[in-house]
């Protein structure tokens, strides 16, 4: 079986693409802060499917030791990592200048510093491997500056996908991929270079990476991000009812 590993599984979109990868037939690794909630998620996927691989372990993504020594021991554990998706993060936040630079210098370190390590990792395997899928979940308010408390996690999710643009050079060649948003059916794909500007998300996909940029739902709606994917099978988001 394929294997996907993504890092902040315990809650949210991490959890929710666990899920639906589970569905596809992925086997999962998965990392997070709060092991108790991933031991949850791992029982539920095991309950309904019980041929479903799932290994888990305790990740800090600030700690960049710490980021290095999970992903290569998942690689251990698996032998293959085929996809990995950068997801962990945080959305403190204020006003620039206004005594807060603790909220704001967290949200930094976690979105954009951490998720540099956790690529920086990814990428270490998919170079031996000479193949793999490297997932980057930025947001919509990555596309221009915000202002008050979204201000400094606006600009991390712009990193990211600014940083997504070096890994874009494929390991192994280009990918055919789709990509699209399932608003109860699907409102838009994109090609494997280029966009589509939808309401709620951008998937950009470039050789064997993606950036996925997920915004706030419609009171009245949810969604979830999903297409087919280099190598085959598919990606799940979760509600995507706040941003990411």
């Amino acid at each position: 079986m394929p294997t996907t590993l993504i890092t902040g599984a315990s809650s949210g979109l991490g959890a929710e693409m666990a899920r639906q990868l589970a569905d596809r037939g992925w086997d999962l690794a998965l990392a997070a802060r709060r092991t108790e909630r991933l031991e949850e998620l791992r029982d539920e996927i095991v309950a309904k499917h019980p041929g479903r691989r799932v290994e888990l372990r305790a990740l800090d993504v600030t700690n960049d030791d710490q980021v290095f020594e999970v992903f290569r021991a998942f690689r251990d554990d698996f032998g293959v990592i085929d996809r990995v998706v950068v997801n962990a993060g945080l959305g403190k936040g204020a006003p620039i200048g206004t005594g807060r630079y603790d909220a704001n210098r967290q949200t930094a370190m976690t979105n954009f510093v951490a998720a540099l390590a956790q690529c920086e990792a990814a990428m270490e395997i998919f170079r031996h491997q000479k193949r793999g899928h490297l997932v980057m979940i930025s947001s919509v308010s990555a596309m221009r500056g915000m202002r008050k408390t979204v201000t400094t996690y606006a600009a991390t999710k712009a990193g990211v996908a600014a940083l997504a643009e070096d890994p874009s050079e494929p390991v192994t060649g280009g990918f055919s991929s789709w990509w699209g948003l399932r608003h109860h059916q699907r409102i838009g794909r994109v090609g494997r270079v280029g966009r589509v500007v939808v309401s709620l998300v951008v998937a950009t996909v470039r050789g064997n990476v993606t950036v996925v940029r997920c915004g706030s739902l419609p009171t009245t709606g949810s969604g979830s991000v999903g297409g087919r994917i280099p190598g085959g099978g598919n990606l799940g988001g979760g509600n995507l009812g706040s941003s990411t």
